[in-house]
């Protein structure tokens, strides 16, 4: 069984890609950097050389963070690693 199977619910959303008219931007630290249009995000995580990753579009309105997108996918890996750890654990 292969661990990297892409679903719907994997996939990452990240910089153009994010179509919202408003968005709470975070930084990289999880500051609040508060809410502007998904342009000014976009202009101010490519004046960092950053990319801006879609957090949770369940928000109103949906939440962004200025991050590098290896590194938001490396912290999501550990974040599931560790949750499966934890519930095999439980299991036991």
């Amino acid at each position: 069984m292969s661990t990297n199977s892409y679903n719907s619910n994997n996939r990452i959303t990240f910089n153009e890609r994010i179509r919202f008219p408003e968005v709470r931007v975070l930084s990289e630290l999880g500051e609040s950097l508060g809410v502007m249009s998904s342009n000014q995000a976009l202009a101010r995580a490519q004046e960092e050389t950053k990319d801006l990753v879609l957090v949770t579009e369940q928000a109103q309105p949906p939440v962004v963070k200025i991050i590098k997108l290896s590194k938001y996918k490396y912290q999501l890996q550990r974040k599931q690693a560790k949750a499966r750890k934890k519930n095999r654990t439980q299991d036991l």
